[in-house]
């Protein structure tokens, strides 16, 4: 007779995990329930923003579940999640800071930029022109696109049904359009 799936007095978490990794991923609710205070606990000690960790812990619990085949059974369990924890936490960090460093060396090119309205207004007409000539150099299909999506304000679905494509299809044209017009727009502006 197979056990009752009761994580909180059943099961011990080795066979939460062998029953997870057996298929039942039901059984993962009772790691997460028997952890979950113990993750936050490691997330709130390193980040002080109650709605990252909120996204943190969730994203520690993806983290697990997909490395779940990966622990060894009679190891500390507790040890090993929080070592994800603070991995997940650290990547987090990292990313913002990469994300505020740019965020700022944009910020003060846009200071230096449009510091003075003449200048901003002839920056504006100057790369408006640029966009214009860049345009012109796209595929007649992927010019269509860029034009019906951000000139037109189609969705990306209509797009597709009246292009025949798939929405999906459409997006991969529209992310190469907007590589091929940035390299245009560097190359003209410099």
């Amino acid at each position: 007779m197979a056990k009752s799936l009761n994580p909180e007095t059943d099961l011990t978490t080795d066979e939460l995990i062998a029953a997870v990794l057996d298929g039942r991923a039901e059984a993962f609710a009772g790691i997460v329930t028997r952890y979950q205070q113990s993750v936050l606990r490691v997330v709130n000690a390193m980040l002080y923003d109650r709605t990252s960790t909120e996204d943190l812990v969730q994203q520690v619990f993806i983290n697990v579940y997909r490395s779940l085949d990966r622990f060894e059974s009679g190891r500390d369990f507790g040890s090993w999640i929080r070592v994800i924890a603070r991995n997940v936490v650290r990547e987090e960090l990292r990313r913002s800071i990469r994300y505020g460093t740019h965020l700022n060396a944009y910020a003060d090119q846009l200071t230096r930029r449009w510091i003075d309205d003449e200048i901003a207004d002839e920056a504006e007409r100057e790369l408006d022109a640029s966009l214009a000539e860049c345009l012109k150099k796209l595929a007649d299909r992927s010019a269509t696109i860029v034009n019906l999506r951000y000139y037109e304000d189609w969705s990306c679905d209509r797009i597709a049904e009246e292009m025949n494509m798939t929405s999906g299809a459409v997006r991969n044209v529209l992310c190469r359009a907007r590589i091929q017009l940035h390299d245009c727009i560097a190359g003209e502006t410099t």
